[in-house]
């Protein structure tokens, strides 16, 4: 992660390490703001995908929000699984980032992170 940029990372617990060990990479395209609820990224990623489910996958990983602040951050966001030259592939719920560092959750996943988000 840090060879992308970044000096420092946001030291919260991450449930889904694992993953993003072995799976994480720097998820690249266009964004598009669907405006949710402010600093609830997870709640807001899982209640999108929860409507969604044929068409958007739930990344998780960490952000980089600008140049001056260079510290990763934990966050979720929406990727489309099948998005047209016309559309952004990237959904996020909060404030756009300049980098994108994470694992795209399976269906399987995605409804253990749902649940866990949305408290279902």
């Amino acid at each position: 992660m840090f060879a992308h940029g970044g000096i420092a990372m946001d030291n919260r617990y991450e449930p889904d390490v694992a993953l993003l060990v072995q799976y994480g990479h720097i998820i690249e395209g266009t964004v598009e703001l669907v405006p949710g609820k402010s600093r609830q990224c997870h709640y807001n990623t899982a209640q999108l995908w929860n409507q969604h489910k044929d068409t958007l996958a739930i990344v998780t990983g960490y952000v980089l929000f600008s140049e001056e602040n260079r510290q990763w951050i934990q966050h979720s966001w929406l990727i489309r699984k099948h998005p047209t030259a016309e559309q952004p592939r990237i959904i996020e719920t909060t404030l756009a980032c300049i980098k994108y560092f994470g694992v795209i959750l399976n269906e399987e996943q995605a409804h253990v992170f749902a649940k866990r988000e949305l408290h279902l």
